[in-house]
């Protein structure tokens, strides 16, 4: 029988209800309806609509790798069972060795475990992570490329809850494609091979996005599910909708790569369990400007997706923005909202987490040489703002926004930051931050 390790924290989630006197109260700042909010304003644009209704607080800065060679592309998943989160990225000793890394937090982002090894000895790259909540362990994906330039292999490796590696190392695609920029999500009530869970691996394969299940024992589909609706297509993501049983994929699509114009769209894509396409596709971000990196979360039936949105040759002003839908696919804004918009710079690579109560969206933005810095936002559940923009991380060099994990009412940021060793080493660094004030609106009569 497979050994599976339960080691549950009695400190799991803790849910903290503010009792305020009326001399706390305050009403509730007025909603702004999103989709009047134009796409390209002003810094002050789109700080408004709600700022005041929650405030971050963060712990200080956490290290997580402790070496003098190059780390990047975090990723990060919670885990209720344990009250700790599992931190995931690729440890590069040259340009074509990388090694996928783990450790363990505490809720709060302080090391538990010394960093320990999935795959090494190879070019392994671009990471991905997805939680297993029946048996309180993980699924880590990774691109193996042969080159720094040619064909990749897709690769995994199941983690139990307590950092050990369990069964070999599954092959997950090998085809003679590009198999690439993989992202998990899991279903617990579904049942692989006559167990009970499994993952869906949405990835890149050549220029089309497609899925495979992996079981919570290592069974790999033996083909691939296309979900694309066109060709040209990139950097997917995924979520599990637990209301309905079934997942959302967004995606962008390359309309035009050609310097100086850069033209994507971005599209979503309803999947059930089975792994095939829900109706048709939603069109989130297409038109003229240039969307790209989306990334989704989904909470209480409603999902947001958000992305970079810009001109088609002008990154420096490029701005956040995000659609939300509800659980059947319909748009609750039709045009792309205003999240974050210069100054600073070369806003990009958002990514989203749901925390019981809304969703934090954080992202990078660049202010000149070595300054790019890490920001984020807290949005309401369906098309508002309960915070203003606030800085995660402006220390001096840069920091690139990696993933956020969440749970109820906190969130685990972690970021690639080349802060040591004068900007000549890239560590991993993580940042917890909670809800620090909740204000309940008072009604008088």
């Amino acid at each position: 029988m497979k050994l599976r390790i339960w080691l549950t924290s009695l400190g799991g989630i803790m849910l903290i209800i503010l009792l305020m006197s009326l001399a706390w109260a305050q009403t509730a700042p007025p909603m702004v309806a999103l989709s009047h909010l134009p796409v390209h304003s002003s810094a002050a644009a789109a700080r408004t609509g709600g700022g005041g209704g929650i405030a971050p607080y963060h712990t200080t800065r956490q290290r997580l790798s402790e070496n003098t060679i190059g780390d990047y592309a975090p990723v990060a998943a919670y885990n209720p069972k344990r009250d700790e989160y599992l931190v995931i990225w690729s440890e590069c000793p040259s340009e074509t060795v990388c090694n996928v890394v783990g450790c363990r937090t505490t809720g709060q982002g302080v090391p538990i475990s010394t960093t320990f090894t999935i795959a090494a000895g190879y070019n392994d790259r671009l990471p991905a992570v997805g939680y297993n909540s029946y048996h309180g362990e993980y699924l880590v994906t990774y691109s193996r490329y042969n080159t720094t330039t040619t064909t990749s292999d897709l690769y995994g490796h199941i983690i139990l809850g307590s950092g050990a590696l369990w069964g070999p190392e599954l092959a997950i695609d090998t085809g003679t494609s590009i198999q690439t920029l993989s992202r998990v999500a899991f279903n617990p009530i579904a049942i692989n091979h006559g167990h009970p869970g499994e993952y869906l691996v949405v990835y890149q394969s050549g220029e089309d996005i497609v899925a495979k299940h992996v079981g919570s024992y290592g069974d790999v589909d033996a083909s691939v599910h296309p979900l694309g609706a066109f060709p040209n297509l990139t950097t997917p993501d995924v979520v599990y909708n637990s209301a309905r049983n079934e997942y959302l994929v967004a995606y962008a699509q390359i309309i035009s790569n050609t310097p100086p114009i850069h033209n994507n769209d971005i599209f979503a894509q309803r999947v059930n369990a089975a792994g095939d396409p829900l109706g048709s596709h939603i069109y989130a971000a297409a038109g003229t400007l240039d969307a790209t990196s989306p990334h989704i979360a989904v909470g209480a039936d409603t999902y947001l997706i958000v992305y970079t949105l810009g001109p088609n040759n002008v990154s420096d002003a490029a701005t956040i923005s995000g659609s939300w839908l509800t659980g059947d696919g319909n748009l609750i804004n039709l045009t792309p909202a205003l999240l974050a918009a210069p100054p600073p710079n070369g806003l990009g690579w958002p990514t989203v987490g749901y925390t019981g109560q809304g969703f934090l969206v954080t992202w990078q933005s660049m202010n000149g040489v070595e300054a790019v810095n890490l920001n984020g936002r807290y949005l309401r559940l369906t098309s508002g703002f309960w915070s203003d923009v606030f800085t995660i991380d402006n220390a001096l060099r840069d920091q690139y926004n990696g993933a956020v994990a969440c749970t109820i009412g906190s969130c685990l940021i972690v970021d690639t930051d080349n802060w040591y060793d004068s900007g000549q080493d890239y560590e991993i660094t993580a940042w917890n931050i909670w809800l620090q004030q909740v204000f309940l609106p008072l009604v008088l009569k």
